[in-house]
């Protein structure tokens, strides 16, 4: 069987929703490859006084479920 990988997501693209949550809400990434990413876009506004409340509920939750998609490797291969 010729299984077409290209139209089957990478597991990577999880950590890469998870963290844009992240840095809609000004996160200050501590992983240098995320703080790049995200310095180059024109939205992102790291806030040195970053705090956890500023994730809201349905984002907290959509956290969780990334990484238990992660985990599982739900939907996805590497």
């Amino acid at each position: 069987m010729d299984w077409p990988t290209n139209d089957v997501l990478s597991c990577g693209l999880w950590d890469k929703h998870r963290n844009c949550i992240y840095a809609t809400t000004g996160y200050p990434s501590k992983d240098a490859e995320w703080r790049r990413r995200f310095e180059r876009e024109p939205w992102y506004a790291a806030d040195s006084t970053w705090t956890d409340d500023r994730i809201s509920a349905v984002a907290r939750q959509n956290i969780e479920l990334l990484e238990q998609m992660k985990a599982k490797r739900q939907g996805c291969m590497d």
